[in-house]
């Protein structure tokens, strides 16, 4: 008789240690853990990786071998960075763990080191892996129950752009210094590298060029003034205006709100009057200014610029399905339902675009065709009348080299050009972008100032735009000075005529303020710690120096990631104040990983 296998056991019974700074190697917020483990088989990670595994954009770590338990522990929290990342969770791919310690005792225990966006998210995630580990799902249904459930509690910490999240992931990814800055913006680099992001909003975006975008009418008004293709619209104030502007540019027709983006309010390709009246009536709804614009035949094409560069084009394909000559239309869209894909898609966006609804049959109706038509094979049947991801559309990033001509090129950057923007989204609609607008109609129908990437098909995009906007090398240098206890007078003076000399763009920063080039600059701060985040903001300063305690790195973490001269105000290592060595060795573990130089000040203490 085989012996009964034991299913293992983890728990987190601790409570979780929290600093806003960096530690232990990684450079993010971090949350330290411990992990008991009761022994017995890993059957429970197995499982859990055929259950989610397909459900998740990024691949899992692989499971390891189960009597390697520091490896067991750094596989959950590998797990959990991924599942966090999944749902729009920013989180470095790194984490840290301590080794068991003792592994013959029937609960091992070891202290994980997690990368955190918030407490509350991190450690609802912890909990529901744990759970799904030591109790894995019994069947299919139960496991895509369970994520949806995860889903829907780690939804109010999600970053609310999916630009926002990107671009903080890419960061991380490339190794850019990243800080909070206020509400939804965040610092990418430091001291005069730095850059401010709210979504592709920068500091360099131009309020003029953001307000000509953020109004369909007036973009197109100087386009067309400038000889550049811009849409044939009107604004109308009532649907008795709706419906003449209709009838003289003639069907189709586009209903639109005059300064909505990402498709909202936005019905094209109408045929008649009825649905010129349910459009207006949805547009009316969300802004007080609507647009009849003239139909484009053709597709979207959506030219992302970023500081004078094409970085991407990519084509938007509305929601449809594609014929085999076999199936019907409502077969066909039954199964695209039932597709890991659109699965997938759905629970991003908590609904399904799938479906034969009024739209849908509409269009079929327009085009001759019903929901028990057979297409032919390859034949693409549009459901949708507007092409934006959110209505279950796709972009497809084509190779600019040899699918955009180069006139469409220059043509967006023209057009960027002459509204004023940093980053901008130019939405070309071509029916063949291969060819030169000049060569054909076609129509410039929006730029977006903030425009969304959405570039699943081409993951590297962000750290590409990063890398094309953030300065060389993206930080300034960064040292750190550690004290046993508060510094006084004596110890500021001294701190001030070394780190931040009147000669040099140098600044330095503790609890009781911050000195730029040895003046008083700001403070006094809550902390230490928020003082030399401050002081990293400065956009005049080429070095930094943040001046903190023993007690206060245990607490706060490092503010910056990486540290080029680490210093101690005693001779020797071994001469630390006898008071603190115990918290003196952990903080050494805590911020040596991030250490470039150390230096001991001798002949002070």
């Amino acid at each position: 008789m085989s012996p009964q296998r034991v299913p293992s056991q983890f728990s987190v019974p601790g409570k979780l240690v929290y600093r806003p700074g960096c530690g232990h190697g990684l450079h993010q917020a971090h949350l330290v853990a411990e992990v008991h483990w009761q022994a017995g088989h890993l059957e429970g990670l197995t499982q859990f990786l055929a259950h989610f595994q397909e459900m998740l954009d990024e691949p899992l770590p692989q499971v390891p071998p189960s009597a390697d338990l520091t490896a067991c522990a750094k596989w959950l929290a590998g797990a959990l960075g991924t599942l966090l990342r999944n749902f729009k969770i920013a989180t470095v791919r790194n984490v840290h763990v301590l080794p068991f310690t003792d592994e013959a005792a029937a609960t091992n225990t070891c202290k994980v080191v997690l990368p955190t966006a918030s407490v509350q998210s991190t450690s609802m995630g912890l909990q529901w892996l744990l759970t799904m580990v030591n109790v894995p799902p019994t069947d299919r249904e139960q496991a895509e129950s369970g994520f949806l459930e995860l889903q829907q509690n780690l939804k109010p910490y999600a970053t609310p752009s999916a630009n926002q999240w990107r671009t903080i992931q890419a960061a991380y990814d490339s190794g850019y210094p990243v800080m909070p800055f206020m509400d939804s913006t965040v610092c990418i680099g430091t001291g005069q590298y730095r850059r401010l992001f709210s979504s592709f909003v920068t500091e360099s975006t131009s309020m003029l060029g953001m307000r000509v975008s953020q109004n369909k009418w007036q973009t197109a008004q100087l386009l067309r003034a400038h000889g550049l293709p811009g849409s044939k619209n009107k604004r109308v104030r009532s649907l008795e205006e709706a419906l003449t502007a209709a009838k003289e540019m003639g069907f189709p027709c586009v209903i639109k709100p005059n300064d909505k983006d990402r498709g909202e309010g936005v019905a094209a390709d109408l045929m008649q009057e009825d649905d010129v009246v349910a459009a207006y009536q949805a547009a009316s709804q969300l802004s007080q200014q609507v647009l009849v614009e003239k139909h484009q035949a053709g597709f979207t094409h959506r030219f992302t610029v970023v500081q004078d560069k094409v970085m991407r084009v990519a084509k938007h394909v509305a929601l449809g399905v594609v014929g085999n000559g076999i199936a019907s239309i409502e077969d066909l869209v039954a199964a695209k339902a039932m597709s890991l894909e659109e699965k997938k898609r759905a629970w991003r966006n908590l609904t399904s675009n799938s479906a034969l609804d009024d739209e849908a049959l509409g269009l079929l109706n327009q085009y001759g065709l019903n929901k028990t038509s057979v297409p032919e094979l390859g034949k693409y049947v549009k459901l949708r009348r507007k092409d934006n991801v959110s209505a279950g559309g796709q972009r497809i990033t084509l190779d600019m080299a040899q699918e955009v001509h180069p006139d469409n090129l220059e043509l967006a950057l023209h057009a960027v050009r002459l509204i004023g923007l940093d980053f901008a989204g130019v939405d070309l609609i071509t029916p063949d972008v291969g060819r030169s607008w000049r060569e054909l109609a076609v129509t410039i129908c929006e730029i977006n100032g903030n425009p969304q990437l959405v570039a699943r098909d081409d993951p590297d995009m962000y750290k590409r735009v990063l890398a094309h906007v953030m300065p060389k090398p993206a930080r300034v240098q960064a040292n750190l000075v550690v004290l046993a206890r508060t510094p006084n007078e004596d110890d500021m003076k001294h701190l001030i005529e070394r780190f931040s000399p009147p000669t040099s763009d140098a600044g330095l920063s503790m609890a009781l303020g911050s000195w730029i080039n040895g003046q008083i600059g700001a403070g006094p701060f809550a902390n230490a710690y928020s003082a030399a985040l401050s002081l990293s903001a400065n956009v005049k300063l080429q070095q930094i120096t943040g001046v903190m305690t023993v007690h206060e790195l245990l607490q706060f973490g490092l503010p910056w990631g990486q540290v080029d001269l680490l210093y101690f105000p005693w001779k020797e290592d071994n001469q630390v104040p006898t008071v603190l060595q115990n918290e003196y060795q952990e903080m050494l573990r805590l911020i040596l990983p991030h250490a470039e130089k150390i230096v001991y000040a001798k002949g002070r203490t």
